[in-house]
């Protein structure tokens, strides 16, 4: 029973830091190295779907125990978990944005400067569509936020929406899922034949949702079946297919139903991090955990402190970006000791309450059973977040 695998799982799986940890370094190195891996946002692909999975197995874990999901509880702990670190990003930008100003000629920055739309668009969780749509206002310094976007997006309208179908057609919640996912992939499919741009697909909400319902289908899988441990044994498959993809050239069709199949892929690592594939020693390693504890400090500054010093500093690009990622990697490291993770866990008392027991008459009727029905999982972490 699904219940009784959620009650004795740990507040969180360090299989999942260390995958966290890898899409963050394929992100950075896509950044840094974006002449060369034209695809490279592989990272983004792999944080939509762990996501995802994270975020609906911890709805489901929660009404699996309690028969609801308080929807107050789960914002008020997105916002102090998300905005703090946000929120700095915002002023270092803004302090950038009047430094720029007053600096003299010859030291102000060589490109466009960041303006005061782009902070505006990054902090309303909007930059997305302002990518999609090309909407000019410059984003030198907070362009990377459309991914933050889109996950915001998808918290805002995935909770209520899954707590809706588990309460009134709860063993419909799976089919629901994949056929949003399906939805999303077709819509995407739908726009590219009637010459949506690039852009349009690769940054709007409703193009890349797919990848997150995907990782949230897999909330709903039995992890201990035939399929789950063949799916293990063959990791190496779709970290094959990512790592090719991470250098291929661009691809005429890739907006059609691209990211359905990045999606799958991710999820298929995840499953397989999941399980300790290839190995529990890979993905535990303190190293690329801790990257992945830090990695929403680090995937917020590096982008702004890359493209600021390379802006100003009188040297080439390749010279510049040691010390910026350097200076993002510490940061990251203090933000997250010494105000993301004391806000977040005070949320989290804030909002604790002891574990209502579901009556036993309510039990039966609270326990999900949606078609595949739920095996005894893996444990999932209680405070998702893909990019925390």
């Amino acid at each position: 029973m699904v219940a009784r695998a959620i009650d004795k799982s740990p507040g969180r799986l360090a299989s999942l830091d260390g995958l966290r940890g890898l899409a963050i370094c394929l992100v950075i190195i896509h950044h840094v190295a974006i002449r060369y891996l034209t695809e490279g946002s592989v990272g983004v692909d792999i944080f939509f779907a762990l996501c995802g999975y994270l975020l609906t197995a911890s709805l489901l874990r929660e009404f699996a125990k309690r028969g609801t999901i308080s929807l107050k509880v789960f914002y008020t702990r997105r916002m102090a978990r998300l905005l703090p670190a946000l929120i700095m990003v915002l002023l270092a930008t803004s302090g950038a944005i009047i430094l720029n100003h007053y600096l003299p000629v010859a030291w102000r920055s060589r490109h466009s400067p960041a303006s005061w739309k782009e902070v505006l668009f990054a902090g309303t969780f909007t930059m997305n569509w302002v990518r999609a749509l090309h909407i000019g206002i410059g984003d030198d310094l907070l362009g990377h936020t459309w991914s933050l976007a889109v996950i915001e997006q998808f918290y805002l309208l995935w909770p209520p929406l899954l707590f809706a179908v588990l309460r009134w057609r709860k063993n419909s919640a799976a089919s629901v899922t994949i056929g949003l996912a399906v939805v999303s992939a077709l819509w995407s499919l739908v726009l590219h034949f009637q010459g949506a741009s690039f852009e349009r697909n690769f940054n709007g909400f409703d193009t890349r949702a797919v990848e997150l319902l995907i990782g949230s289908s897999l909330a709903f899988l039995p992890f201990d079946g035939r399929l789950a441990d063949w799916l293990a044994r063959h990791w190496y498959m779709p970290a094959i297919a990512l790592a090719v993809e991470l250098v291929a050239p661009s691809m005429p069709l890739i907006p059609a139903g691209f990211y359905g199949i990045m999606g799958l892929l991710s999820a298929w690592l995840i499953l397989a991090a999941l399980k300790g594939a290839p190995s529990a020693a890979l993905w535990e390693n303190p190293v690329l955990g801790y990257v992945g504890r830090i990695s929403y400090g680090l995937y917020l500054w590096h982008y702004m402190l890359l493209h600021l010093i390379e802006a100003h500093a009188p040297f080439h690009r390749a010279i510049v970006d040691g010390p910026a990622l350097a200076a993002a990697f510490v940061i990251a490291s203090l933000s997250y000791r010494f105000v993301e993770a004391p806000i977040s866990a005070a949320a989290h008392r804030m909002t604790s309450s002891p574990d209502r027991v579901v009556p036993q008459d309510r039990k039966r009727r609270s326990l999900i059973s949606p078609p595949g029905h739920f095996g005894p999982q893996k444990p999932i972490m209680s405070d998702p977040s893909a990019l925390s």
